[in-house]
């Protein structure tokens, strides 16, 4: 994470100077470089190295979506021991929104619905809490334009995480499935107001109990789905309620 966030700085130095170009060209050919080696620590770091090109090179990467793609594809879908390292694959993940935002109309019609089979198919691994920020990260990205069988998908796992009754998964993974949550109402707004029961939603969301995160959640689907606000109103006055009978003698 350091080594990254310092290559993101450098990256910003460099976009001020005149010989701008040259050295990104030169920083990209290298991260092009650590596939061709074929080990984890190559692949890796050239993952990330992508992940900063995109975040703080401007248009650079625009006209490079297809070529990074293909690599990351070959990725998505070797067998090789490579691309099987946790470290690689949780690259590749975290990558993918940083491709969706470049160019999010090319990537709706090309990529978005190999990018979300690999998604919910990482929902179901040790990467659960990366995939979840990625689902809800590209969704954004690309103006909701998912599949409806692929938001039923992300609907359930978003429900599963929030069963605080499944301990190990409400551990690991319910922040990240708020977050998740927030991105989507953010990106569909009132379109996902059909696709889920309300009471039995809110239910599910109140039991994580008050928490920053669970604010923020609620303040998108105020802000988006207006037809919800009451109900959230008496939710949250019903919870705090709960709490203050809890803590007073």
């Amino acid at each position: 994470i350091a080594s990254a966030e310092a290559l993101g700085i450098c990256l910003c130095i460099i976009s001020e100077r005149e010989s701008s170009l040259q050295w990104t060209l030169r920083i990209f050919d290298e991260a092009l470089k650590g596939f061709n080696e074929r080990t984890k620590e190559s692949v890796h770091s050239s993952l990330i190295t992508l992940g900063q090109l995109f975040r703080n090179t401007g248009d650079f990467m625009y006209s490079r979506l297809d070529s990074v793609w293909k690599l990351v594809q070959d990725l998505m879908i070797s067998d090789e021991r490579t691309s099987k390292d946790k470290l690689v694959r949780s690259s590749v993940i975290a990558l993918l929104p940083s491709l969706a935002r470049s160019n999010p109309d090319s990537f709706s019609e090309k990529y978005l619905t190999k990018c979300m089979d690999y998604l919910l198919q990482m929902l179901r691994g040790t990467e659960r809490h990366i995939a979840f920020l990625a689902v809800g990260e590209v969704t954004l990205a690309v103006g909701g334009k998912i599949k409806k069988e692929h938001l039923d998908i992300i609907i359930d796992n978003i429900q599963s995480s929030l069963n605080v009754t499944n301990g190990k998964t409400f551990e690991l993974c319910v922040n990240e499935a708020l977050e998740c949550l927030r991105l989507l109402v953010e990106a569909l707004g009132s379109n996902l107001q059909s696709k889920t029961n309300l009471k039995e939603f809110l239910d599910q969301i109140f039991s994580v109990g008050l928490s920053p995160k669970l604010i923020s959640v609620l303040e998108a689907f105020v802000k988006n789905i207006p037809a919800w606000q009451s109900q959230i109103q008496e939710r949250m006055m019903k919870l705090l309620r709960d709490i203050l009978v809890t803590r007073i003698p």
